[in-house]
């Protein structure tokens, strides 16, 4: 049943998982406990979620000890019993609770503890750990170190890794290799990968692919993507296909995309409708500052 729930999660399936989850929990399969507070969180259903985490927790489940820290984390901001138990969770080997005690570390700046972490994660073979372990050594100015630990994350299919590892290769040169690593992580569905794609490609005149990729991330929900989109397309003389998409993004809060918008109205003569949307960009950054 625990098998069939998580066949059914990595489908995606997870109303046809949960009840599989649920009557293997009650048989106290504490992975299966845990697989359904990991289906139950991604609901936010944090509640229930918390309360399947402590049961497996109170196992010494290293896995249900690390969701139980995370969620505590991010959505109880229970910071104390959250290191708590991802400390007990990553003494029994959980390199995902590792993951979680190298950020809070990096977060309080104390940055030996945090590598140590990583570096604890990355060893045992956690991709994530090894992303940040890259990101830590760079920060460091330890770039040979860094890039090593990043090319093992990217090829281990981290996308956050790759296009880290592309922006390092980028700025060395490097032109084809970091291409090739900015083209997998977008191609996987990372749109932050495929805005620094698509800028990549619009260096190289590339200007109909890069606009392909601003638009795919710009559909997605990007902001910084339908600005770039925009501005290309107000190259090509589609004012109002660019305003369309300036106006989207500066509803959910992009000043880039309100001063955008408002410089474009500005040049229609559209003067009240410029001042409202300078205004709103204001506004918004003082607010953010």
């Amino acid at each position: 049943m625990t098998y069939l729930g998580d066949l059914l999660v990595d489908q995606n399936r997870l109303e046809e998982a949960e009840p599989w989850y649920r009557r293997a929990a009650e048989l106290d399969v504490v992975d299966a406990t845990v697989g359904l507070a990991d289906l139950l969180e991604r609901r936010q259903e944090f509640d229930e979620a918390e309360r399947h985490y402590r049961r497996a927790a109170d196992q010494g489940d290293p896995g249900g000890m690390s969701g139980l820290a995370w969620l505590l984390y991010l959505e109880r901001r229970e910071h104390a019993e959250a290191e708590h138990w991802a400390l007990r969770a990553a003494v029994a080997g959980s390199t995902s609770a590792m993951v979680f005690l190298g950020l809070i570390h990096g977060e309080s700046d104390n940055l030996d503890e945090a590598e140590r972490w990583f570096e604890e994660a990355a060893e045992a073979g956690n991709p994530r750990g090894r992303y940040h372990l890259g990101l830590s050594l760079l920060e460091r100015d330890r770039e040979e170190e860094a890039e090593r630990w990043l090319a093992r994350a990217a090829a281990e299919d981290e996308p956050d890794a790759m296009l880290v590892l592309g922006d390092l290769l980028e700025e060395r040169g490097k032109d084809a290799a970091a291409e090739e690593w900015y083209y997998r992580a977008a191609d996987a569905g990372h749109t932050p990968a495929m805005v620094s794609f698509g800028r990549f490609l619009h260096s190289h005149y590339r200007l109909g692919e890069a606009e392909r990729w601003w638009r795919r991330a710009a559909q997605a929900g990007d902001l910084d993507a339908a600005v770039h989109l925009a501005r290309r397309l107000k190259t090509q003389g589609l004012q109002e296909d660019a305003a369309a998409w300036l106006r989207q993004a500066a509803d959910r809060g992009s000043t880039r995309a309100m001063i955008g918008l408002a410089c474009l109205l500005e040049e229609q003569d559209r003067h009240n409708d410029a001042e409202h949307w300078f205004r709103r960009a204001r506004t918004t950054g003082e607010a953010h500052s």
